[in-house]
């Protein structure tokens, strides 16, 4: 009879690696089962959900619901991650040119002028030139709308001029001229009238306000 016993305990400890002398012995009653092998089982029996610690929260800066490290514009809230051009420089919410792909340097904005090379800036390393630049007269397109030094009107530029330095332009006979833009350079004054000597013929020619004065009044 020992012989049996003592062979099922061996058995027992080869399959489940139990300490022969915390197994209760055949014929035993539960109340046999010593503290310590109750106190073992419970360990083996792994983790519980209370020594398991929660997952971090993700972070998400804009509050959209996606998580920053999935969400296309994660400065900006788009729940719908939207990116109409399908390009790797975000999602509508946050692309410059949203609906033109092509790469980060065509994305970028090197003047820092509001508008990239993808917005119609056709010379990103100068802040004066882009597509709401105004057209100054220096032979390059400064609004980048494929043309030099032309108006709104798609005209060559001009401007109103008087090459003195009190301007009587409003006053008698005196009038403005016009410069025009002729490879980056303004011309010379054409048509302005300047004050010349009063004669008599009912017109203020030396515009000073008065009509055919005599010399000695002026």
């Amino acid at each position: 009879m020992r012989t049996a016993q003592l062979t099922a305990a061996l058995f027992l400890l080869a399959c489940t690696g139990r300490n022969p002398s915390e197994i209760v012995p055949l014929g035993a009653t539960p109340d046999a089962v010593t503290d310590s092998a109750i106190e073992e089982d419970v360990l083996d029996a792994g983790p519980t959900l209370d020594d398991v610690a929660p997952p971090a929260p993700q972070a998400d800066a804009d509050d959209d619901g996606i998580p920053d490290d999935r969400d296309n514009c994660p400065y900006d809230d788009n729940p719908d991650q939207a990116n109409l051009d399908e390009d790797a420089n975000g999602g509508d919410a946050c692309d410059p040119c949203p609906a033109r792909g092509g790469d980060a340097e065509s994305h970028s904005d090197i003047d820092r002028d509001g508008f990239p090379f993808c917005a119609r800036d056709c010379d990103d390393a100068d802040p004066a030139v882009g597509p709401y630049a105004d057209e100054v007269c220096d032979g390059r397109d400064n609004d980048c709308d494929s043309q030099v030094d032309e108006d709104e009107q798609g005209d060559v530029l001009r401007r109103q001029c008087y090459d003195r330095l009190t301007d009587r332009s409003s006053i008698g006979t005196c009038r403005r001229g016009v410069e025009t833009c002729g490879d980056g350079e303004w011309s010379e004054c054409i048509g302005a009238v300047y004050p010349e000597p009063e004669i008599p013929d009912g017109l203020d020619n030396d515009c000073d306000g008065e009509t055919d004065e005599p010399a000695e009044a002026r």
